[in-house]
Formats: structure tokens, sequence, C-alpha cells
């Protein structure tokens, strides 16, 4: 990712974030639907940093290219 923050980079700092929180609620629970319910939820937030992630990477990839050839900009 580049050293500047996109608004995916900052969402996926946000989802990983509320990842761990809801991993640590998870681990938190004695009871097994509440446990459930949050490890669900820990694992869609790291599902959706990981896709803003992986958006901010195509991201830098294509600005890439397009400092390397101008003519792709206009994609």
């Amino acid at each position: 990712m580049s050293n500047s923050n996109s608004k995916s980079e900052i969402r996926a700092a946000e989802y990983r974030a509320r990842a761990l929180a809801a991993t640590e609620a998870a681990e938190a629970c004695t009871l097994a639907q509440p446990r459930l319910q949050h490890e669900l939820a820990a694992a869609r937030w790291t599902e959706l940093a990981k896709g803003e992630e992986d958006r901010a990477a195509k991201r830098d990839i294509l600005l890439g290219v397009a400092q390397l050839d101008p003519k792709v900009a206009g994609l």
C-alpha cells in the first residue's frame, strides 16, 4: 500500500479494529450463541478489511502504471 492513506486504507484499519473488538468479545463470552455471533462478526469485519486492502493495492498498481504510461491514466 502507498504511504498516503487512501479511503480504502483508512476503512481497512477501522474494519481490522472492529474485527479485533469482536474477537475479544467472543473470547469473553461464556455462552455459545453470543460467542458464535461475535466470531461471525469478526470474520465478516476481517473479510471487509481484506477487500479494502485489495482495493487499495489495485489502486496503487493502476496509479503506478499510469505514471509509467500517461495514456493509461484515462482508464
